[in-house]
């Protein structure tokens, strides 16, 4: 009998415990033009459920040369990073990072930040002009939510939609970027590399 009465007070613990916080990284490769596909290896956004306690890392990295820029200064909504298909209150500790070629070109950081309506990320956010990244990098705990589950519902910040396209008028997205000076070094000293074996390759040995 007290056996069976430690047992079912176990159950009734363990029942009552809270699950154990997840971690997710979503890693998510834009083309522009709201076209967007997941990484290899990648958490799937529009199939998780995100409860008070977990984290989640959220990048949107553009395709190839592609790369957002700044075209004026201004107070903005940079990055739902979710969009949330159940309306409700959320609180989240957040880290939004912008990089460009590996390096960190802005960084804001935000505690205890409260998001309404169907969003989980950034409210808005001070940009200069004329700044230049090619990957959003948004790190975050949910920290409360009004809602059981909080359940993205596309890959996109908004649903079918760059950043860009959100913010017309102050961010830019480029698809075909021109390389920066340091890249084109690289790309003259590999041609000149080249020019020189193939004169090499042309050099002929004389006999006197």
């Amino acid at each position: 009998m007290t056996r069976n009465l430690l047992i079912g007070t176990a159950m009734l613990f363990a029942l009552a415990a809270p699950a154990a916080a997840a971690n997710y990284t979503f890693n998510v490769i834009y083309s522009g033009g709201g076209m967007a596909s997941l990484a290899a290896g990648s958490d799937d956004p529009t199939t998780t459920g995100l409860v008070a306690g977990d984290t989640f890392t959220y990048r949107l990295t553009a395709a190839g040369a592609g790369e957002w820029t700044t075209l004026q200064a201004g107070s903005i909504f940079p990055f739902f990073a979710l969009t949330i298909g159940n309306s409700g209150t959320r609180t989240l500790d957040f880290n939004l990072n912008l990089n460009n070629n590996g390096s960190s070109v802005f960084n804001h950081s935000e505690m205890g930040a409260g998001n309404s309506f169907a969003h989980l990320g950034t409210n808005t956010v001070s940009f200069g002009a004329g700044m230049v990244w090619d990957e959003y990098e948004l790190s975050g705990t949910l920290l409360t939510s009004t809602t059981a589950t909080t359940n993205p519902s596309g890959l996109l910040p908004w649903p079918g939609q760059g950043p860009e396209q959100y913010q017309p008028t102050f961010i830019a997205f480029n698809a075909n970027a021109v390389p920066e000076p340091a890249s084109w070094a690289l790309m003259i000293l590999g041609f000149g590399a080249v020019g020189m074996g193939m004169r090499a390759g042309r050099a002929r040995v004389r006999f006197a």
